[in-house]
């Protein structure tokens, strides 16, 4: 049976001592969960929440879960809740039928904000919620999920910008292409329409591609990384946006950039603004290993 897990690493990359005796800390299942996967992190008011679906006997769910961040990492006050999100994805009245890999952030008033989607049978559409970790699904945030305008949508990473906004960075199938794409919500959490068109940024010419990860520079500038398979092989991909939702034509080529023998998974920005990406590296005839 898999459960979530959390580590705490000291400045040099090891296990902490000081954090559950130098052990990761296993958190239980709901128990109506039989296997569960994180997929988001984010931190709170001391404490640190998971979220990711978790397998049940009537479908797959949503599991958050919430630990201290003590230094002993003693569970006090564990919680772990099963969220039902079915009402944002009705679709023709039709139920949610998968949750898909939800991303956590919070929002300027601290409270705990998930971007997700979920596969309907005609199709996935994406969603953004509020949680109240003692009641759930915040019904004054945001509304129904959202298609992108595309037949499909993959949600992937999820970022706050200093206005309060919202970036999430995914991907969008259009006559049966993977495209990578950019939606910006309001506080609210309603699309923006002053963004992109309709609140949705998909980078022209860049087909059989997806967006993994999000970061927003100290301009207001959008950072996304994710991989292209425009050639015979997979690449890095790396594209800078305004915070209007346009390709900054001073990066790359249009604004983005590719490298070769290799995916980027994750990004991140230094204090000046420098791009620092991980991911996989394959080399010719070796195995991927981490980059």
């Amino acid at each position: 049976m898999a459960s979530f897990g959390l580590y705490r690493l000291t400045d040099d990359g090891v296990l902490n001592p000081a954090f559950n005796q130098g052990a990761p800390l296993g958190l239980a299942n709901h128990p109506d969960a039989t296997n569960a996967g994180p997929t988001g992190i984010a931190r709170r008011a001391g404490r640190v929440f998971l979220v990711g679906p978790a397998a049940t006997a009537e479908g797959e769910r949503l599991m958050l879960h919430s630990t201290p961040t003590s230094s002993t990492g003693i569970q006090l006050g564990l919680l772990a809740a099963l969220i039902d999100i079915s009402d944002f994805f009705a679709l023709g009245g039709a139920d949610m039928r998968k949750a898909g890999n939800p991303v956590l952030t919070s929002d300027r008033f601290g409270h705990l904000v998930m971007a997700t989607g979920a596969n309907l049978g005609a199709g996935s559409r994406a969603s953004l919620l509020r949680i109240d970790p003692g009641a759930g699904v915040d019904r004054s945030f945001g509304g129904l999920s959202h298609d992108w305008n595309a037949t499909d949508v993959v949600v992937s990473d999820l970022a706050r910008d200093a206005s309060g906004a919202f970036i999430v960075a995914g991907g969008v199938v259009e006559s049966g292409q993977l495209r990578p794409a950019l939606a910006r919500y309001d506080w609210r959490g309603r699309l923006d329409p002053g963004f992109g068109t309709g609140g949705i940024a998909k980078p022209s010419g860049l087909d059989r591609a997806s967006f993994s990860s999000v970061a927003i520079d100290r301009l207001g500038r959008l950072v996304a990384t994710g991989e292209s398979k425009r050639t015979t092989s997979t690449e890095a991909l790396v594209v800078r946006y305004s915070a209007a939702g346009q390709a900054d034509p001073t990066f790359g080529t249009d604004g983005a950039v590719f490298h070769p023998a290799g995916t980027a998974q994750a990004i991140g920005l230094t204090s000046n603004d420098s791009i620092v990406l991980g991911g996989v590296r394959v080399q010719s005839g070796d195995a991927p290993d981490l980059g």
